[in-house]
Protein backbone atom coordinates (compact mmCIF):
# COMPACT_ATOMS: atom_id res chain seq x y z
CA UNK A 1 0.00 0.00 0.00
CA UNK A 2 2.07 3.11 -1.09
CA UNK A 3 1.39 6.40 0.03
CA UNK A 4 3.37 9.38 -2.36
CA UNK A 5 3.60 12.79 -1.36
CA UNK A 6 4.25 16.19 -2.98
CA UNK A 7 6.13 18.98 -1.36
CA UNK A 8 6.88 21.67 -3.25
CA UNK A 9 5.86 24.80 -4.84
CA UNK A 10 2.24 25.57 -6.49
CA UNK A 11 2.53 23.93 -10.36
CA UNK A 12 0.25 27.00 -11.86
CA UNK A 13 0.70 30.77 -11.12
CA UNK A 14 -0.19 30.93 -7.60
CA UNK A 15 2.75 31.43 -4.83
CA UNK A 16 3.22 29.46 -2.30
CA UNK A 17 4.29 25.71 -1.13
CA UNK A 18 1.78 23.07 -1.23
CA UNK A 19 1.76 19.44 0.43
CA UNK A 20 -0.33 16.72 -1.03
CA UNK A 21 -0.71 12.79 -0.49
CA UNK A 22 -1.67 10.44 -2.39
CA UNK A 23 -2.56 6.70 -1.14
CA UNK A 24 -3.28 3.59 -3.19
CA UNK A 25 -4.95 0.38 -2.47
CA UNK A 26 -6.08 -3.26 -4.53
CA UNK A 27 -8.17 -5.60 -2.90
CA UNK A 28 -8.90 -8.30 -5.81
CA UNK A 29 -10.21 -6.17 -8.41
CA UNK A 30 -11.24 -3.23 -7.14
CA UNK A 31 -8.51 0.18 -6.28
CA UNK A 32 -8.73 2.75 -3.97
CA UNK A 33 -7.62 5.88 -4.13
CA UNK A 34 -7.16 8.24 -1.28
CA UNK A 35 -5.32 11.93 -2.16
CA UNK A 36 -5.97 15.52 -0.56
CA UNK A 37 -3.72 18.07 1.55
CA UNK A 38 -1.15 16.51 4.01
CA UNK A 39 0.45 18.78 6.99
CA UNK A 40 3.79 18.07 7.72
CA UNK A 41 5.16 17.48 11.53
CA UNK A 42 8.26 16.68 12.40
CA UNK A 43 7.87 15.37 16.50
CA UNK A 44 9.81 11.86 16.42
CA UNK A 45 10.93 12.12 12.87
CA UNK A 46 8.51 13.25 9.96
CA UNK A 47 4.47 12.49 10.32
CA UNK A 48 2.41 13.04 7.92
CA UNK A 49 -1.89 13.93 8.65
CA UNK A 50 -4.23 14.57 6.05
CA UNK A 51 -5.37 18.05 6.70
CA UNK A 52 -9.26 17.42 5.34
CA UNK A 53 -10.87 14.26 5.25
CA UNK A 54 -8.98 12.85 2.01
CA UNK A 55 -10.98 12.53 -1.59
CA UNK A 56 -11.63 8.96 -2.33
CA UNK A 57 -12.77 7.41 -5.27
CA UNK A 58 -12.89 3.51 -6.15
CA UNK A 59 -12.41 1.77 -9.50
CA UNK A 60 -14.04 -1.44 -9.92
CA UNK A 61 -11.97 -3.25 -12.84
CA UNK A 62 -13.99 -6.41 -14.26
CA UNK A 63 -10.55 -8.97 -13.87
CA UNK A 64 -7.71 -8.94 -11.27
CA UNK A 65 -5.50 -8.76 -13.86
CA UNK A 66 -7.30 -5.42 -15.14
CA UNK A 67 -6.97 -4.09 -11.80
CA UNK A 68 -3.11 -5.39 -11.63
CA UNK A 69 -2.59 -3.15 -14.56
CA UNK A 70 -4.67 0.05 -13.22
CA UNK A 71 -2.48 0.08 -10.72
CA UNK A 72 0.23 0.11 -12.02
CA UNK A 73 -0.77 2.67 -14.71
CA UNK A 74 -1.92 4.47 -11.71
CA UNK A 75 0.99 4.48 -9.55
CA UNK A 76 3.96 4.79 -13.04
CA UNK A 77 1.92 8.46 -13.87
CA UNK A 78 1.68 9.79 -9.90
CA UNK A 79 5.72 9.13 -10.11
CA UNK A 80 6.36 10.73 -13.29
CA UNK A 81 7.80 13.73 -13.71
CA UNK A 82 5.72 15.37 -16.11
CA UNK A 83 4.01 19.03 -17.75
CA UNK A 84 1.37 18.51 -15.39
CA UNK A 85 3.88 19.18 -12.58
CA UNK A 86 2.83 15.69 -10.71
CA UNK A 87 6.16 14.91 -9.26
CA UNK A 88 5.20 12.52 -6.14
CA UNK A 89 7.50 10.58 -4.15
CA UNK A 90 7.05 8.01 -2.18
CA UNK A 91 7.08 7.91 1.31
CA UNK A 92 9.81 5.16 3.23
CA UNK A 93 8.19 1.84 4.05
CA UNK A 94 6.07 2.10 7.26
CA UNK A 95 5.47 5.60 7.11
CA UNK A 96 1.48 6.32 6.22
CA UNK A 97 -0.70 9.62 6.25
CA UNK A 98 -2.85 9.49 9.38
CA UNK A 99 -5.86 9.61 9.54
CA UNK A 100 -6.54 12.73 11.82
CA UNK A 101 -4.04 15.08 14.18
CA UNK A 102 -5.65 15.19 17.59
CA UNK A 103 -5.28 18.44 19.37
CA UNK A 104 -1.93 19.11 21.44
CA UNK A 105 0.06 16.60 19.10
Amino acid sequence: MPYFVRIGPHAGPQIGVTSRGWFITRKSSTLTVKWGPVDVYQDHGVRFWWRHPPTIKTYRCHSETAARRKYSALKAKKLTNAADHHGYKPLPAGTIIRTYRPRGA
